[in-house]
């Protein structure tokens, strides 16, 4: 009986939806048909065969075309002695591999961010009313903050407001 709480997947086709042979979904058919163990297949059996989601670490296979996915060709549960433990290190040894390519990409963010000039960012004063009541004379107010400091401080909101903005770009 079929267990509804599973998908279930064929083995890739050869073709794309055009019914062009395409050698990289050859090379993955042969590597699913590898990985199922089995000498009495035909062209057949193969066609209307399907792979349930136990076999893999995600429940799904992976996209076309992301050879180092974990979930490429399916690896647990095979039917064959095989460690589980080598089919894990897979899936964590990808997960690294997601987490240096997101590094790599922040790091030529923040350099490509580095090399841009904030120069052209111009801050504009506003007119101030220095018209002072003698009730108020007697109180001081000093402030050391310099025109080029709020420049500085301009620059750097921008700067932040933009980060902010990439970082919310990657999460996404």
């Amino acid at each position: 009986m079929r267990d509804w709480k599973k998908r279930y997947y064929l083995i890739p086709s050869e073709r794309d939806k055009r019914g062009r042979i395409l050698e990289e979904r050859v090379k993955r058919r042969e590597y699913w048909i590898q990985a199922l163990h089995r000498a009495d297949l035909t062209e057949t059996k193969i066609k209307n065969m399907r792979i349930c989601s136990d076999h893999f670490l995600s429940g799904k296979p992976a996209e076309f075309g992301d050879t180092s996915h974990p979930d490429y060709i399916p690896r647990l549960k095979m039917g064959y002695k095989t460690t589980n433990s080598s089919a894990h290190s897979v899936g964590s040894r990808y997960e690294r591999l997601k987490k240096r390519n997101l590094n790599k990409k922040i790091t030529l963010q923040k350099k490509n961010l580095e090399d841009e000039s904030f120069e052209h960012v111009h801050v504009e004063s506003e007119n101030v009313n220095t018209r002072v009541d003698e009730n108020e004379t007697d109180k001081i107010v000093q402030t050391d903050i310099s025109n080029e400091e709020m420049v500085s401080y301009g620059k750097l909101s921008i700067e932040v407001k933009y980060l902010n903005d990439q970082l919310y770009t990657y999460k996404c």
